[in-house]
């Protein structure tokens, strides 16, 4: 029989070496006992480095993937799990430990799975479809049959043409999922608001370029979304005499403060159109300011009526002040 076996070495300089030793008996004595065992030593060094370095790597990925937050589940080439986090197994509530899920088929691991979703035959053929296609699946989001929310993931594992399996992710986002959908549905409310209230509501960038505007907005104007959208609403529809009013008034938004004021638009039909406009800066995520947010209500009539008022109230002052005067001269001439 052969021998083999792994030691180290230690050289004149101090330093290890690890070397691979194999043997065979190459003679026997009269009683059949072993004379002389003959063979070879490799320097294995750098191989035991290299297998050291992958044996670390797996345990960092091992446990980075243990703590994860979210259900991970990478599976071979052969259909057959090597990796699985407690997670995976806590949110699918199996009875099994990671350990114990090792080797096991994949699909196995999904029938005892499907119960908890709200349409097992989705999930049992959405499965099965997917592991056979390997294409990416991102953020997909499906319906556990008590009301929670997972998102759930999929990637090909490959090497180059090799195809060495793929890996699930599973995330529970229930808490976000409802706070997005709460988000939208008071959003769909205010914008229902300020529809019906003839309310129009413009965002645009830093350089006044348009982003979105509500159709109220987009109808008072006379243009359309894609119309408007990407223009520079300071050339659109301000007036010349009115740009160092505006811009005085964005000055204000570029340090952060919420104003209102008054302008006068042109449509285009080429109308004068008097807005209402509160106007207040956006934030990205970092705080970093990104453009502006502003509410508009038509004010045109309201402004008509007082450059009527004011002109009859001009028109009044002028009348008496003829009058006194009519008056005063008639007084002398009497005299």
């Amino acid at each position: 029989p052969m021998f083999t076996c792994e030691h180290r070495l230690v050289g004149r300089d101090g330093g290890f070496k690890w070397v691979l030793c194999r043997a065979l008996i190459t003679q026997h004595d009269a009683a059949g006992q072993p004379l002389l065992l003959t063979g070879i030593s490799i320097d294995i060094s750098a191989n035991r480095q290299a297998r050291s370095e992958t044996e670390a790597a797996s345990l960092r990925l091992a446990t980075t993937v243990a703590m994860l937050q979210r259900g991970i589940l990478l599976v071979d080439e052969n259909h057959r799990i090597v990796l699985v986090n407690d997670y995976f197994c806590q949110l699918f509530g199996l009875p099994l430990t990671p350990h114990e899920l090792i080797g096991v088929k994949d699909m196995e691991i999904v029938q005892q799975a499907k119960h908890n979703f709200a349409d097992e035959e989705e999930f049992l053929a959405f499965a099965a479809r997917t592991s056979q296609r390997k294409v990416a699946v991102t953020a997909h989001l499906v319906k556990f049959r008590d009301g929670r929310v997972i998102r759930r993931s999929f990637a090909p594992v490959r090497n180059g043409n090799l195809d060495l399996g793929y890996v699930w992710k599973f995330e529970d986002v229930t808490e976000r999922h409802q706070a997005e959908q709460t988000l939208k549905r008071q959003e769909e409310k205010y914008r229902t608001i300020m529809e019906n209230m003839h309310l129009g509501l413009v965002e645009t960038d830093l350089d006044h370029r348009l982003v979105y505007a509500n159709q109220s907005y987009c109808q008072l104007m006379g243009y359309t979304l894609e119309e408007m959208r990407g223009q520079q609403l300071s050339t659109l529809v301000v007036p010349p005499h009115e740009l160092l009013n505006l811009d005085q008034k964005m000055a204000s938004l570029r340090q952060g403060i919420s104003s209102s004021f008054e302008l006068e638009n042109i449509t285009k039909q080429g109308e004068r159109k008097w807005l209402l406009l509160g106007g207040a800066p956006l934030y990205s995520d970092n705080r970093q300011q990104v453009g502006f947010l502003c509410v508009t209500l038509d004010i045109t009539r309201q402004k008509e009526l007082e450059i009527s008022l004011r002109e009859a109230k001009q028109q009044a002052e002028y009348l008496t002040q003829t009058k006194d005067l009519f008056l005063a001269n008639m007084s002398h001439e009497i005299r």
